[in-house]
């Protein structure tokens, strides 16, 4: 049960910008989805979908009111959701309510998706026109040479000119110091 759409999923959210939440949501319904039929069809529960973001949520209890974590859980699943739906990687087909689960369609068309008003507004590629193009090409500007520097085994640069070693910090070593203050 949905490990070729698993695979589908994954390759979908390389061309598509998922947020966090979404990928886990997207990732957990093709796993979980009946992808037997033409779309593959994901009707589990919402409590399905928080534990697949990675939040337990504890079961509701009839007159109490619904604990924080059951809230900000079932928030965080309707937020991926929306966003799935929006980019129309999923396609909801029954709506729950009364003790029914809705029922949804995985689509994962990137086509249709880099289609959609949310794929727009997400879309993060940067866009270059033609003229500019050509212009980047034509007036690149050449390497400049750099001078490079012998280096020993202890990592200082021994300069062209025969100056004293340098470490890479830029500063001269304990024992040339000190037969300098000898010399002196």
């Amino acid at each position: 049960m949905g490990a070729n759409l698993v695979g589908r999923a994954i390759a979908y959210a390389v061309d598509v910008p998922l947020r966090e939440n979404e990928y886990r949501l997207l990732v957990g319904v093709c796993h979980t989805a009946l992808d037997d039929g033409q779309p593959p069809r994901y009707f589990d529960s919402r409590e399905a979908m928080a534990l697949a973001l990675g939040r337990r949520i504890p079961d509701a209890v009839t007159g109490v009111p619904d604990p924080p974590e059951r809230v900000a859980g079932l928030k965080a699943v309707k937020v991926a959701m929306k966003g799935l739906t929006d980019l129309q990687a999923l396609r909801r087909t029954k709506t729950g309510g009364h003790g029914r689960r809705a029922e949804f369609e995985v689509i994962l068309d990137v086509a249709r998706t880099q289609q959609t008003d949310a794929f727009k507004a997400r879309d993060r590629r940067p866009t270059m026109t033609a003229a500019e193009a050509r212009r980047r090409r034509a007036g690149g500007t050449a390497a400049v040479p750099v001078e490079v520097l012998p280096q020993s085994l202890l990592g200082d640069f021994r300069s062209t000119d025969g100056v004293l070693p340098q470490s890479p910090s830029g500063t001269r070593g304990i024992q040339e110091q000190q037969q300098e203050e000898q010399v002196a």
